[in-house]
């Protein structure tokens, strides 16, 4: 799940330096590269099977995943077909899917690092990183 969502994070990144250059191509290529692996995080994550304890916290994390590949999806669909009402789709169906992805990433995170911490596991650095991408 990890090189997955590394590799979304850094397409997040890219997306950002080609939208400065304001190439919708590219900038569609790319957010249908970060759907590709968060979707792929999202099947990784699937597989997992937590603690009992865990279970909810940890389908809030899939779900977040698979929520980001959707707001990946639609952002590529509005990158390639760039006209006047883009801006407003944008704000309607871009913008909540990602608020949704980070709510449901916050719950996971909130959830998983207490009881990480009263079993004596120190969250590993990488999880403070794994949201970057929204």
């Amino acid at each position: 799940m990890r090189p997955e969502v590394s590799l979304a994070i850094i397409a997040s990144h890219r997306e950002t330096e080609i939208a400065a250059a304001g190439n919708l191509p590219a900038l569609a290529a790319s957010a249908r590269q970060l759907g590709r692996h968060l979707g792929r995080a999202a099947v990784v994550a699937r597989a997992v099977r937590p603690p009992h304890a865990l279970r909810v916290a940890h389908a809030s994390l899939v779900h977040a995943f698979v929520t980001g590949s959707r707001m990946a999806t639609r952002m590529s669909v509005l990158y390639a077909t760039a006209g006047p009402s883009s801006g407003r789709d944008y704000e309607r169906i871009v913008l909540p899917l990602q608020a949704r992805a980070a709510r449901l990433g916050v719950r996971w995170y909130d959830a998983t690092a207490p009881a990480m911490r009263d079993g004596g596991i120190t969250m590993p650095a990488w999880a403070d990183h794994l949201f970057d991408w929204t």
